[in-house]
């Protein structure tokens, strides 16, 4: 891309060039503007495949982010599910338990 961006460059400025001599062989300018033609369109050809390659690259950016994301939602899940299975296994505390029933359940190491 970037050596045809020089080329294209290149060629604009040797017609520009060739018009501001004015005196020139007959298919000179023509040719030329032929040149510059050629390389615009090889140009413009290597952009599109250009932002072609660069829509495919965030489509796939996009898809591995998402099944990181999926990833850590299971994860998530996971921790939580288990947190719940370990919190389902120890008596709740509620408000109507005396102090002698709290010290047994530090006892016990339920609590700590």
């Amino acid at each position: 891309y970037t050596n045809t961006r020089q080329e294209y460059d290149a060629a604009i400025s040797l017609v520009e060039d060739l018009s501001r001599q004015g005196v020139t062989l007959p298919g000179e300018l023509e040719e030329a503007k032929k040149l510059v033609d050629t390389h615009k369109q090889t140009l413009q050809r290597l952009s599109e495949d250009l932002h072609t390659k660069i829509q495919m690259l965030n489509m796939k950016r996009v898809e591995i982010l998402k099944v990181q994301l999926e990833g850590y939602m299971t994860v998530l899940k996971q921790y939580y599910l288990s947190c719940s299975n370990i919190l389902t296994q120890f008596p709740l505390l509620s408000t109507d338990r005396t102090a002698s029933s709290l010290e047994q359940l530090i006892q016990s190491k339920l609590i700590i």
